[in-house]
């Protein structure tokens, strides 16, 4: 089981790392973390939690915080500014207001389960969004569809039951 004391001892080099399912690395190891990281998959890393976003190398281009249930809220602000691929999937607590802090280069989004997200953070989206996954946002309806980026080339709204054929209508048609 790698923990924080494994992070610290990783190479500085190093420019993509998968700590999936590693439940004993904490906040205090992402601070440990190589600085050149360009690609971080922390997946299932429960003990991570807001304070740990804010110690990020600033380099990501690529993250995935799937189903790391203590990623919350105002510490998104801090995402590396960088971030053109950011996985938030079964992040539960994620809401509106955190979309809005969320870095504006971002290309690829995954949202899925993210329960609490609504229409009106759909306006808050990263206007330069090409794919986006909406999946079981239960309460984005056809209003937030017609706020989607003008962009995107992919859209997951598989059990998204708020939105109609009339939300479908109103995406630009590129």
């Amino acid at each position: 089981q790698i923990s924080d004391n494994g992070i610290a001892h990783l190479p500085t080099g190093l420019k993509t790392l998968n700590l999936r399912k590693c439940s004993g690395v904490t906040n205090k190891g992402i601070e440990s973390l190589p600085p050149h990281l360009t690609d971080l998959n922390l997946t299932f890393c429960n003990q991570i939690s807001d304070s740990g976003i804010a110690h990020l190398p600033t380099g990501l281009k690529k993250l995935n915080l799937c189903d790391c249930k203590k990623v919350e809220n105002e510490y998104l602000k801090f995402l590396p500014p960088h971030l053109t691929e950011l996985n938030l999937s079964f992040c539960y607590q994620i809401s509106d207001n955190e979309i809005a802090h969320l870095p504006t280069g971002l290309k690829k989004l995954n949202l899925y389960g993210c329960s609490k997200v609504t229409d009106k953070g759909i306006q808050s989206l990263p206007p330069h969004l090409i794919e986006l996954d909406l999946g079981y946002c239960s309460k984005i309806n056809d209003n937030g569809i017609a706020h989607l980026p003008a962009g995107l080339k992919k859209l997951n709204l598989w059990g998204c039951s708020g939105v109609t054929n009339k939300g479908i209508e109103s995406l630009p048609p590129h």
